[in-house]
């Protein structure tokens, strides 16, 4: 939370959180991102950035970090996010989909939040 203070203070936006709405949150949330409903995942990985580790992200920027303008999502989701917003991004989105997990109606594909493909019917 401290450096969600600091980029509060920086980019001179209201800043309301405190660490128990943080825990409500989480929980509220099951430890998923809000975009993409996918676990986060701590620690190392292959990449400079853990593209699943929790980000926190105001909803409308300009609103700051106050209760009910932020949500947990995915570090890679919120980069996006802060780049494009969610409008240009959920396009890409359904192509990604649509491209790499075929339709069918006995099997669904789940992704893990590792990039792998799985099937259950």
């Amino acid at each position: 939370m401290v450096a969600a203070r600091n980029r509060a203070k920086a980019a001179k936006v209201p800043f309301d959180l405190s660490l128990d709405r943080m825990i409500d949150l989480w929980e509220t949330q099951q430890g998923r991102c809000a975009v993409s409903g996918l676990s986060f995942q701590r620690g190392k990985s292959k990449w400079f950035r853990n593209p699943y580790n929790p980000s926190l992200d105001r909803i409308v920027p300009s609103l700051g970090y106050v209760h009910g303008n932020v949500r947990f999502v995915l570090d890679a989701v919120n980069v996006a996010l802060n780049e494009w917003g969610l409008d240009a991004l959920l396009p890409v989105f359904q192509a990604v989909v649509a491209k790499n997990i075929p339709e069918t109606n006995e099997t669904t594909v789940v992704v893990d939040a590792g990039g792998s493909k799985r099937s259950s019917v």
